[in-house]
């Protein structure tokens, strides 16, 4: 039992070993087998004999033995120490078009200066498109701007994307849907969702940050790609002025057969104005009221139904259960701006931070840079984060808002407090027995 640590939450216990990243929920019974495989060096015997006095027949107790040996060495028990982290293939790509827009959102991570007649060569983005094919087939390209619709020849690029049988998705304001668009949009078979940026339920809420002129637009566009069947979900930018209508576009994405995914607002040195940053409190605050409130309202299959209806991209291959120490940031996921730029992610466009550029390099040359640059920082050498009992799952939290607040990519991200309810959130919600605990879960 050397540096386990167990915490009780409301019936389920926690159980964690930082040192080696293993992590597990348990109930009082799996609590009493988990020390006794930890104090008899993994031994099943004496389990078993447990179960058998508890009335269990020597098969069940062998079957649910097993079970949980099986479970534990998922979750990293039967580690020595930190897994080590096998090579990596792009998983995802933002793929700028370009960086005019038609609205002028202060929080734009893009900033909005010198934006004008910046786009995208219709032949660099091919070109740009066959590398990433032959990197990695299966790699997902998300197609966003700017609004993506404004490039001259958006189409033709959607069209080549469908053509190398690359699967992508497109971020967009809403402007653009008209039903032209929309039915062109169905005819994709490689589109796996599109999403629309809306701030608020009401006009007077979402034209604080974007435009009285856009309201409607994005309403009929919401309606239209329902109608159609086109994929979709629907992405509020949670801050100060909105936070009361945040479930209110939650339920609508589900009511017209979408699902939502709400953003915190960041804040980055480009950014115009700053009144509109939410607290830590507030973000829970709000997080915790719009689950608990589409839980109450949805059933449960209605729910699932609409949050299967959207694909969402891999950012990160790591698949292993307690073996995540960094998000895909420079690796598994890079941004790809207009003139061909290419950044560790697109919410750290920082001019430090360029990896080199991809219509003039290959990328084994931008990975070589990242080496050099020292973009990825694992948890377990972060100070805060190394002794935290979610250090393999957390991955120390987004890296943007570490490099922003911190003026480093080795720091904590500085919603950690915030990271740290959810993970514990979903930790607990991810045993069988959640449900029957009367535990208050924050959907975050």
């Amino acid at each position: 039992m050397d540096n386990i640590q167990i915490e009780e939450h409301d019936g389920l216990f926690l159980a964690y070993k930082p040192s080696i990243g293993a992590l597990s929920v348990l109930n009082s019974l799996e609590l009493m087998g988990f020390k006794l495989f930890t104090e008899t060096e993994n031994s099943k015997e004496k389990m078993i004999d447990l179960l058998c006095q508890l009335g269990a027949t020597p098969n069940y107790a062998e079957e649910r033995t097993n079970e949980l040996y099986k479970r534990l060495v998922v979750e990293g028990w039967m580690r020595k120490s930190i897994p080590k982290r096998a090579p990596e293939v792009i998983q995802s790509v933002y793929f700028t078009l370009t960086r005019e827009c038609d609205l002028a959102c202060q929080y734009c991570y893009q900033g909005l200066r010198n934006r004008k007649k910046k786009e995208m060569p219709l032949e660099d983005a091919k070109a740009t498109l066959d590398k990433i094919k032959k990197l990695n087939p299966n790699c997902h390209i998300i197609i966003t701007g700017g609004e993506p619709f404004m490039h001259p020849n958006a189409f033709e690029i959607l069209d080549y994307c469908e053509s190398l049988g690359l699967s992508f998705g497109i971020l967009c304001n809403g402007t653009y849907l008209d039903e032209p668009t929309v039915d062109k949009l169905c005819t994709y078979k490689y589109l796996k969702r599109t999403q629309i940026s809306i701030d608020g339920f009401t006009e007077a809420v979402h034209s604080i940050t974007r435009s009285k002129r856009n309201y409607d637009l994005v309403m009929k566009a919401i309606d239209l790609v329902s109608e159609k069947g086109l994929p979709f979900l629907l992405a509020p930018t949670i801050h100060e002025m909105n936070k009361d209508e945040i479930y209110d576009i939650a339920a609508l994405a589900v009511s017209k057969g979408g699902w939502y995914s709400p953003n915190n607002l960041r804040t980055f040195p480009h950014d115009e104005n700053t009144f509109l940053s939410l607290s830590n409190d507030s973000l829970l605050a709000v997080t915790k009221e719009v689950g608990q409130k589409m839980q109450a309202n949805f059933s449960r299959e209605v729910l699932l139904k609409a949050k299967m209806s959207v694909e969402t991209p891999n950012v990160c291959s790591v698949d292993s259960p307690n073996s995540t120490y960094i998000c895909g940031t420079g690796s598994t996921l890079l941004d790809i701006d207009w003139n061909g730029e290419v950044y560790p992610c697109h919410l750290l466009k920082d001019r430090n931070l360029i990896l080199g550029n991809i219509f003039t390099q290959e990328f084994s040359d931008i990975y070589r840079t990242v080496e050099e640059k020292k973009i990825r920082v694992t948890s377990n050498d972060i100070e805060k984060c190394s002794g935290c009992k979610f250090t393999s799952t957390c991955g120390g939290g987004c890296r943007a808002g570490a490099f922003y607040a911190y003026d480093s990519l080795a720091r904590e991200d500085d919603l950690c407090d915030v990271n740290y309810v959810s993970n514990l959130s979903s930790t607990l919600r991810s045993h069988p027995n959640f449900e029957k605990l009367n535990i208050t879960a924050l959907d975050v």
